[in-house]
């Protein structure tokens, strides 16, 4: 039997890849998180609100710093080597202590996506969930008609789990979703 996880954020694991530095979100990202969340075209398929405000931001901000305080989540800042703007953001929400899984999530600036960044900080992320937090399965869930972040996963190794139909109501319609899963490394 697994033993509890091993939940610590603190101090706030910043990891570092070939081209990227993962950080914590701060207060100061706001601008660069705001380009971000007020997207449509990047926001499309995300299932939250598109932030009309800097206030939006920093209530995000909060959540995100809530999350990390109550070891229920964390998300990174992904930023490249050498700048410490914010280009996107990933992490794990909905830590489930006991089943040892965690959903990830990952949003990236439009005029980042497509040059392998989103990949390169997932594989960063999954490792740590991996090998530091010890999760046994990582979930993400996912519009079955957002190829490009279904492909991605299927890449890094993800399978399809299931398929709901109508899971969600946003945007004024009924939104399906698949879960795609990736098992720890035996």
């Amino acid at each position: 039997m697994k033993r509890r996880l091993p939940i610590n954020f603190s101090p706030f694991p910043v990891l570092e890849t070939e081209r990227l530095v993962l950080r914590r979100v701060v207060r100061s990202d706001v601008e660069d998180f705001f380009a971000i969340r007020s997207n449509p075209d990047v926001m499309h398929y995300i299932l939250r609100p598109l932030a009309t405000s800097h206030a939006d931001i920093l209530a995000v901000i909060d959540i995100i710093d809530n999350l990390i305080a109550t070891k229920t989540g964390i998300n990174w800042a992904i930023t490249l080597k050498g700048e410490n703007r914010q280009i996107g953001t990933i992490g794990y929400l909905n830590i489930n202590e006991s089943s040892h899984r965690a959903e990830v999530g990952f949003v990236m600036n439009a005029n980042y996506q497509r040059m392998g960044y989103t990949m390169e900080a997932l594989k960063a992320v999954l490792d740590y969930g991996f090998s530091e937090m010890k999760l046994h399965v990582i979930e993400a869930m996912v519009n079955p008609d957002n190829k490009a972040s279904y492909l991605l996963l299927e890449k890094a190794g993800f399978t399809r789990a299931a398929m709901f139909k109508d899971y969600k109501y946003h945007n004024g319609k009924y939104v399906d979703a698949c879960i795609y899963t990736l098992m720890e490394p035996e």
